[in-house]
């Protein structure tokens, strides 16, 4: 199941201010909210590095309804 969190990613001293760790991209101090998958989410919490609120279940993401489809004009020489 995929849970959704904030994190907070803090560098080391002298370490680089961005990050790139579990298929996101953090800058030190920013919070991000992330969508992952529960084994992430653990190790996220588990970091020391990481700042993480308690993940909560991530609301699937609902695709947007298809376009409507073109309407057909009607055809002049159908009318008689």
């Amino acid at each position: 199941m995929t849970k959704r969190m904030t994190a907070t990613y803090h560098a080391p001293p002298g370490d680089s201010k961005v990050v790139e760790a579990f298929g996101h991209t953090f800058f030190d101090g920013k919070s991000e909210q992330v969508d992952v998958p529960d084994h992430v989410a653990e190790k996220m919490r588990g970091n020391r590095h990481f700042e993480c609120s308690e993940p909560q279940d991530a609301k699937p993401k609902v695709a947007p309804p298809p376009p409507p489809a073109p309407q057909r004009l009607p055809d002049e020489k159908a009318k008689i």
